[in-house]
């Protein structure tokens, strides 16, 4: 009965691993799709500038992300002015970068980590 314990125990411990990579997979692909879908977003809010009133549209949505950035708190968009200048479509390509660049970080450091905790049982032998 002892073996069958053990592979009980061993085949639990691959589910959850596969459980665990898939979760990490699906936050991932979310992650990037929304990055991916916030540039083209700007992509084409940027295409509308040479329309006749195009440069409004760019503002309203640089309005609009500073404000979401912020975390729809008004005293927080200071640090998010993407509609304050000419540059703000370049800061707000900029901090989505930065967001990319952050989660890469972070995906480093979780991959090196080990993937399961040892057990008592194995941390006494």
């Amino acid at each position: 009965m002892a073996e069958i314990t053990e592979i009980k125990e061993k085949i639990q411990q691959l589910i959850d691993k596969a459980v665990s990579d898939n979760e990490n997979q699906k936050k991932t692909l979310k992650f990037l799709f929304n990055k991916l879908e916030e540039v083209k977003e700007l992509e084409t809010i940027d295409r509308l500038r040479q329309f006749q009133g195009g440069n409004k549209y760019l503002l309203a949505y640089l309005t609009y992300k500073s404000i979401v950035r912020s975390n729809y708190q008004v005293e927080l968009t200071k640090h998010a002015n993407y509609d304050e200048n000419e540059d703000g479509q370049t800061q707000l390509l900029e901090a989505i970068a930065r967001d990319v660049e952050e989660f890469e970080k972070q995906n480093e450091k979780h991959e090196k980590l080990p993937a399961e905790q040892p057990t008592s049982e194995q941390l006494l032998i």
